[in-house]
């Protein structure tokens, strides 16, 4: 809305494929934010500094109950193996 409360018309548009690299401290807020984006994203995401914790490991098994494919490489860094939002399923119990 504008200043006359009379609705403004927005047009989105498709935007190209994110890429790059962001460095960001550990966080938990961050961390599962991170392998839940990664998780919805299709193809591999790489995760260095993700936090870790209890409820960031439960997040990590959430997701994999989900069918995602996620893990810790020697290097430290987490590798999520998105397929796209439409790819998670619902988990078996």
């Amino acid at each position: 809305m504008n200043g006359t409360n009379i609705p403004m018309q927005l047009t989105s548009r498709k935007a190209p494929a994110l890429r790059g690299h962001a460095r960001i401290p550990g966080d938990k807020s961050m961390s599962h934010r991170a392998l839940m984006l990664g998780a919805v994203a299709k193809g591999e995401t790489i995760i260095g500094g993700l936090l870790e914790s209890a409820d960031i490991r439960a997040t990590a098994a959430a997701l994999r109950g989900l069918g995602v494919k996620l893990g810790q490489a020697d290097t430290g860094l987490w590798h999520v193996h998105g397929r796209g939002i439409d790819a998670l399923r619902s988990p078996d119990h």
